[in-house]
């Protein structure tokens, strides 16, 4: 099958849609991710001189639990579906589209 310039201009902005899409995701993750970590790391720097050090130290642990844990992405199936369904629903209602427009056009064209 040969495809023309509109199919490839196609598939081109659907892997840049894909992976801008993961991209983005990943790095608003990471950023809510530190934002919660930077909260637990105040809450702890603030504490420090009541706490003992055996706390200190879970308080520490707690903190990189906390950001390795909201950045793990774990729904990634889901995550690539949802953009991967984008895509599809994208293709088939530029399908419908032009269709329609060629199927309107030849009504035009009879009369």
């Amino acid at each position: 099958m040969r495809l023309n310039g509109w199919h490839r201009l196609g598939i081109v902005l659907s892997v840049a849609w894909i992976l801008g899409s993961v991209m983005y995701g990943y790095f608003d993750r990471k950023s809510q991710a530190e934002t919660v970590a930077i909260e637990l790391l105040e809450g702890c720097t603030k504490d420090n001189w009541t706490l003992a050090p055996n706390e200190r130290r879970d308080c520490m642990e707690l903190y990189d639990r906390a950001y390795r844990n909201n950045v793990a992405i774990d729904d990634w199936p889901d995550y690539l579906l949802t953009n991967f369904g984008t895509v599809i629903g994208g293709w088939i209602a530029a399908y419908v589209l032009l269709w329609s427009g060629r199927w309107v056009r030849s009504g035009f064209k009879q009369s």
